[in-house]
C-alpha cells in the first residue's frame, strides 16, 4: 500500500512537469497576437525584443521563455503608459 502510494506520488510530479513548454508556447502565441493587434509601433517595437528572445527560449529553458513573455508583456505596459502620460502632457500643454 505505502509503495503504491508513493509511485502515485512520484507519477503525479513526473505528469504534473510535462505541459511546461505548452505553456510557455501558448503564453508566447498570446502575446504574439496582442503585438499584431496593437496599432501604436513603439509599442510593437518594445515588446518585439522580448518575443523573438521567447522564441529562441522555446527550444531551452522554460524559466527563460516564461521570463522573457513577461517581460514582454511589461514593455507593452510600460510603452503604453509612456504614451499615455505624453499625450496627457500634451493635452495640458495645449490647455494653457
Amino acid at each position: 500500500m505505502n509503495k503504491f502510494v508513493l509511485l502515485l506520488v512520484a507519477l503525479a510530479m513526473i505528469l504534473s512537469t510535462a505541459p511546461a513548454f505548452a505553456d510557455c508556447k501558448s503564453d508566447l502565441a498570446a502575446l504574439k497576437a496582442r503585438v499584431a493587434m496593437e496599432r501604436d509601433p513603439d509599442v510593437r517595437k518594445a515588446a518585439a525584443k522580448h518575443v523573438r528572445r521567447a522564441e529562441i527560449e522555446t527550444r531551452g529553458s522554460e524559466s527563460e521563455c516564461r521570463n522573457a513573455v513577461t517581460r514582454g508583456w511589461r514593455a507593452m505596459a510600460e510603452a503604453r503608459e509612456a504614451a499615455a502620460s505624453a499625450a496627457k502632457k500634451a493635452a495640458a500643454k495645449g490647455e494653457r
